[in-house]
């Protein structure tokens, strides 16, 4: 696997290719390259190239495979953010991207380890978890009631 990168890697650019190597780890288990420099809010990785920022997902493609087409995203085939292996990584456009989010929400479980059967799709498309929102007006009409008592 490693030759076939290799081959896609450009000659000129081998010191992008250690600072990537450098800044993550591979896990064995996924295949993915885990980035382990700083991460923003997003979970995406955090690079510099040339003394500008750039997610570390866009420069590991930009570096492996070509200019990211405008108007096209890199969607992680992975489902991983800190994934920065070129062959997790594929350049499609903002619609597809969605779909393949919704799909891949759709057919997993909540954040919190609700099955598939508790999901409904909202007015706006978004897919959620009953349980979880649920919890969540209960846990904000409790802050109400404690806010309006200390009044």
């Amino acid at each position: 696997m490693l030759l076939s990168l290799l081959l896609l890697m450009k000659k000129s650019t081998f010191d992008i290719y250690r600072y990537l190597l450098d800044r993550s780890e591979v896990d064995e288990k996924t295949d993915c390259w885990n980035w382990t420099n700083s991460c923003g809010s997003h979970g995406y990785g955090n690079a510099y190239n040339e003394g500008k920022f750039i997610l570390a997902h866009r420069l590991s493609y930009e570096h492996f495979h070509g200019n990211i087409p405008i108007g096209y995203q890199i969607d992680h085939l992975c489902c991983n953010p800190r994934c920065i292996n070129p062959l997790h990584l594929e350049a499609v456009t903002r619609y597809e991207n969605l779909r393949r989010e919704n799909v891949k929400r759709a057919l997993s479980p909540c954040l919190n380890g609700h099955g598939i059967e508790h999901r409904y799709r909202q007015y706006n498309g978004r897919i959620v978890c009953k349980v979880c929102a649920k919890e969540s007006q209960q846990r904000s009409k409790l802050k109400r009631l404690k806010i309006e008592d200390n009044y």
